[in-house]
């Protein structure tokens, strides 16, 4: 068996035709040029798609594009701008001669010959034959270090091949926790199960397994639960003035261990509010502030707590406005990681809404979603079918840019129904998540079941430079049908946002804050005061309040400040700095 590689380089050059008077524009779209292959997969072929941009066409206008596919063969197919300017177009080709070869693509507009082109040098490495690995992640209930009895499989879990160091291939878990790579021989690997949350590798000794020899199966990976719980969450949706939205709050655990607890959202923005309808509804409703009680929520295969929120924007709302949300989750008490109970959560103000939609967390500040380096991404695609019958099987391509996003870190946070996903590119940047047999009802048979989500996080490439642009889109396939490609997120990396380092950059907690969330007043208690400052932030970074400390309790008065989440740093005599999360509900 052969195996084939995407080169992680990739090099954009652009090649344009100018005629007399030029009417459009041809872009080809870097992050779409997605091969439909595995490390392993070379005796299926190669298939290719690739996407572009064409602006300034009438509909339905035809473009040629062109495939050189590095072994002396070329291939053209006819692409035609659709209604959102945009085409795409489909290869495959399967090569016979091991090497290294060079793609390249040209997209020609025929109206007036502008044109495109894309070089990606050594875009496929075709090699030696590859083995399979397989084993099981499950959660060892008796600690025997063997599937049996009453052992569970854990779905969702990332699995890793590493090489020197280097991720060669990954895989997530299915629902009965069953991982399969396909690898070149010839080498030795170490493979991992990586992003734990409340678990612990109990066997194998050491928490890896080294293989060399091909086929490997049943390397299998026992996992104990960690005492304690984590609970944390999403909210997702959408903004239109005038109209009636869903808005989704999700609340999960990533510990063992059942935990009771409170999901509160409060309404930060009056051209923003609830509309009085929420499935389930809510536990209590003071003033801007919606509650639920929940109980017995652990880290079970898609289980989390969720409430269906119809929410309401104002006429008066402005396009390109945003608003807000806080969620909210308790107890604090006992949370093994009290930074994610708190959170923001913000969406653009449209002016119609795609029910196909990709959103991201944090969506930054102003229309270029302004946010630090090195902070983490939150992505939620959402789809619903709004055909006229069930759809049997979807499917998401997500292709990461190599340049600004880290797929090694990616972390599939909750999805509405049983799924799975993996990398299916040999750069291992494009994301595909199954959603096989979910059966989706159509929207005109059953609207409120005719929608699905996935969530995952991902880290971004380390210290990426001011001016940086994140951008990130999908395309959602039902059945056998064209794909529907969503919006495209933006972020951009902006170094003079807020003076302060990340949050719990201080050796320990050397101040007490009290109440959180405040109305009146917040209580500061401080070990050693002599000579302290303390500042609140808005998370725009806008300073809002400054004060010396002159003794060893400080009060803050924030009963004029508005509903939301605020930055509480403090920094004593020795040059220590705490910096909080507070929540303010007047």
């Amino acid at each position: 068996m052969k195996k084939l590689l995407l080169s992680s380089l990739i090099i954009l050059s652009f090649c344009f035709f100018v005629p007399e008077a030029k009417a459009g524009t041809v872009t080809i779209d870097t992050t779409y040029q997605t091969q439909f292959a595995g490390p392993c997969n070379f005796s299926q072929g190669v298939r290719m798609q690739l996407y572009g941009t064409a602006t300034g066409y009438n509909l339905f206008d035809t473009l040629i594009v062109q495939i050189a596919y590095g072994d002396g063969s070329i291939d053209s197919v006819y692409a035609h701008v659709d209604s959102n300017n945009t085409f795409f177009a489909f290869f495959a080709h399967t090569y016979s001669l091991s090497g290294f070869y060079t793609l390249r693509y040209i997209a020609t507009a025929l109206p007036d010959a502008a044109a495109d082109t894309l070089v990606i040098p050594n875009g496929i490495i075709y090699a030696d034959s590859c083995g399979n690995v397989d084993g099981r992640v499950y959660q060892d209930q008796n600690s025997d270090c063997t599937f049996n009895g009453s052992d569970v499989g854990v779905s969702n879990m990332r699995v890793n091949a590493k090489q020197g160091g280097s991720i060669i291939a990954s895989d997530w878990t299915d629902s009965s926790g069953y991982y399969y790579l396909e690898l070149p021989t010839g080498l030795t690997y170490t493979i991992e199960v990586v992003n734990l949350g409340g678990y612990s590798v109990l066997c194998p000794s050491g928490g890896t397994h080294t293989v060399s020899s091909f086929p490997s199966s049943g390397n299998d990976f026992a996992l104990t639960c960690n005492p304690g719980f984590d609970l944390y969450g999403n909210v997702f949706g959408g903004s239109v003035p005038g109209q009636i939205r869903t808005m989704y709050a999700r609340t999960y655990n990533s510990y063992c261990a059942s935990q009771n607890g409170t999901m509160k959202i409060v309404f930060e923005d009056s051209l923003f509010s609830y509309s009085g309808t929420s499935t389930p509804s809510p536990d209590a409703v003071n003033g801007d502030t919606l509650e639920w009680n929940f109980s017995s929520l652990n880290n079970g295969p898609n289980n989390y707590f969720g409430a269906n929120i119809r929410t309401i924007t104002d006429t008066t709302a402005m396009i390109g406005d945003t608003v807000c949300v806080t969620y909210i989750v308790e107890p604090f008490a006992g949370d093994s990681n009290t930074s994610n109970n708190i959170q923001q959560f913000c969406f653009p103000v449209r002016t119609s809404y795609d029910p196909n939609i990709k959103t991201v967390q944090p969506i930054g500040i102003g229309d270029s979603g302004k946010i630090a380096a090195n902070e983490d991404l939150t992505y939620t695609i959402q789809f619903q079918n709004t055909g006229t019958f069930q759809a049997f099987n979807i499917y998401i391509l997500d292709t990461l840019d190599l340049a600004v996003l880290d797929p090694t870190t990616v972390e599939v946070i909750g999805a509405s129904d049983p799924m799975t996903v993996n990398l299916i590119s040999a750069t291992q940047n494009v994301l595909r998540f199954r959603f096989d047999n979910i059966n989706l009802p159509d929207s005109n048979t059953n609207e409120p079941e005719s929608h699905g989500f996935v969530t995952y996080r991902i880290k971004q490439q380390p210290n990426l430079p001011h001016g940086t642009v994140i951008q990130n889109s999908a395309a959602i396939y039902f059945d056998y049908n064209p794909a529907v490609i969503t919006n495209s997120t933006l972020n951009k990396i902006d170094a003079f946002l807020v003076g302060l380092e990340p949050l719990g950059d201080a050796k320990e907690d050397f101040a007490k804050i009290y109440p959180n969330p405040a109305t009146q007043l917040i209580n500061i208690e401080l070990n050693d005061f002599n000579n302290a400052q303390i500042r609140l932030f808005s998370l725009e970074g806008r300073l809002i309040r400054e004060v010396g400390v002159v003794n060893d309790v400080t009060q803050l008065d924030v009963s004029n400040l508005e509903s939301g989440i605020y930055l509480l740093e403090i920094r004593n005599s020795d040059g220590e700095r705490q910096l909080s999360k507070m929540v303010v509900s007047p």
